[in-house]
Order: structure tokens, then C-alpha cells, then sequence
């Protein structure tokens, strides 16, 4: 509720702050689409088939990570600062420092250790990551109740998209340029150089969530369940027989793949074809 009992009459601050929630994530979150494949490829040397796999095994974790995340948020009381917004903050702290230790390299290990590293490091990111991901995505139906504010919060979430630092500027500081013996230009990733940009920019992600933290408000007194009330396979059931949510599915889950693809790709054509 609001200071005058309302729950609704969002301010600027809250679009701001509900902004900066999205900001924050996307700060770190899309190193991975643009430089996670070329730092395993050119400063890690592991084998892009095992890549493939260790993408394949933290997506499959996330199908049952994600549900269960979501079901302990869901099961939890609400605290004087709200019931979502100290997880968004209190977890964007483990998210940076999982965010820099994805792009860390350990000096003279082998293959195998570095594909165990990427395993750990890259998997634990996915769990931060949604770790603060779910609650801030339930953040808007409780901050206000009409229905407009919410549309309104949600096109600031999309003006709030943080990926422009890592995207934009990065590969204009991040490689290292050598002439070869034909005059070619060849541009090498410099590990070093990128694992103090994303500890930058995951510094920057934590005070960016703080203000997210300090401008939002949840007005909003989450509906208390009785036990008994939710069924995890009826839910699933029911979903997949909801034809609108199926279609909504398959078109975000193509949306986001063309879009991981060609951030992933571009870094590799750029560099290596056009050098």
C-alpha cells in the first residue's frame, strides 16, 4: 500500500527505478550473447562441440531451476521491505561476482579444467541470474494494481535494457590488433582486458540494482495461498493445452535464439573474415 492507501498512482520514480531493475541484469547478461563463445574459443581454447554441450546442460538446468526458484519466491512471506524487491538486490551482489568470475582465466590450466570451470562459473551465472530475474519479473503486479501502469512499467523495462555498454563499446576496447607478415590486420580477444570491463560493469550492475532497490515500491499485499492451492503438474498441463501461451513460447524462445545467434556469430565474422 502507499502512504495514502492507494495501490495504484505509480510516480516518475518507480518507472525509473523499475527501469533501472532490467538495466542492471542486462549489464552483465549480455556479455554472454556477444563474448561468452569467443572468450571459451580464443582465450580459453576449448573445442566449440564442447561449448555447444555445456550450453545444452545449462539451459536443461534451467528448465528445472527456474520453477523451483519461482515456487520458493512465491512461498515466501512478505518482509517490511516488500516480497520481491530484496531479492532483486541482495542477489545482484553473487550475480557480479559470478559475472566476472565467467570471464576470468586461471593462468596454465588444460582443457579439461578450463571446460570444468565453464561449467561451474557459467551455470552459476544462470542460477544468479534468475535468482534476481524472477522476483523483479513479478515486481510489476505488485507495485501497482491498474492495469495501465502496468503496460507503462513494462515499456520502461524495455527503454530500461542495459546491454549497450557491453555490445557497443567493448569490442572497441577489448581486442588487441597485430599486423601479419602480409600487412592483414588480425584482431586477437585480450582476456585480461576483458575480465576488468565486466568487473566495471559488474560493479556498475550492483548500484544500478540499489537504485532500483530505493526508487521502486511494492504497494501491492501479495494474495496469501492456502496449502494445497497449487498443483506443479496441473499447472503444466493446463499450460500446454493454452494455445495463445504455446505460440507465445515458441516465438520468444525463436526470438531469443536468433538473437544469441547472431551476437554470438558476428564477433567471429567481423574479426576473423573481414578482420
Amino acid at each position: 500500500m502507499s502512504e495514502k492507501g492507494l495501490t495504484h498512482g505509480i510516480r516518475f520514480k518507480d518507472k525509473i527505478g523499475y527501469a533501472m531493475g532490467d538495466m542492471g541484469g542486462l549489464l552483465t547478461f549480455s556479455l554472454i550473447g556477444a563474448f561468452q563463445n569467443k572468450f571459451y574459443t580464443d582465450v580459453l581454447h576449448i573445442q566449440p562441440g564442447k561449448i555447444v554441450v555445456l550450453i545444452l546442460v545449462a539451459r536443461l538446468w534451467d528448465a528445472i531451476n527456474d520453477p523451483i526458484w519461482g515456487a520458493f519466491i512465491d512461498s515466501r512471506k512478505p518482509t517490511k521491505q516488500g516480497k520481491f524487491r530484496p531479492y532483486v538486490f541482495w542477489f545482484s551482489i553473487p550475480l557480479a561476482v559470478s559475472a566476472v568470475l565467467m570471464f576470468t582465466v586461471i593462468p596454465n590450466l588444460s582443457e579439461a579444467k578450463y571446460l570444468l570451470f565453464a561449467y561451474i562459473t557459467y551455470i552459476l551465472y544462470g542460477m544468479m541470474y534468475t535468482a534476481v530475474n524472477i522476483p523483479y519479473g513479478s515486481l510489476a503486479s505488485v507495485v501497482t494494481d491498474d492495469e495501465k501502469e502496468r503496460s507503462s512499467l513494462s515499456m520502461w523495462r524495455s527503454i530500461g535494457a542495459g546491454g549497450l555498454p557491453g555490445t557497443i563499446l567493448f569490442p572497441m576496447l577489448v581486442y588487441n590488433t597485430t599486423i601479419a607478415a602480409d600487412g592483414t590486420k588480425i584482431q586477437t580477444l585480450n582476456g585480461t582486458k576483458l575480465t576488468i570491463g565486466v568487473a566495471i560493469l559488474a560493479v556498475i550492475s550492483v548500484a544500478v540494482y540499489f537504485g532500483h532497490y530505493k526508487l521502486t515500491k511494492e504497494r501491492i499485499a501479495p494474495v496469501k495461498k492456502k496449502k494445497g492451492d497449487y498443483n506443479a503438474f496441473k499447472t503444466i498441463c493446463d499450460l500446454a493445452k493454452n494455445r495463445p501461451f504455446v505460440m507465445l513460447c515458441l516465438a520468444s524462445m525463436q526470438l531469443i535464439a536468433f538473437q544469441f545467434y547472431y551476437q554470438s556469430t558476428y564477433q567471429y565474422l567481423f574479426a576473423d573474415y573481414y578482420h
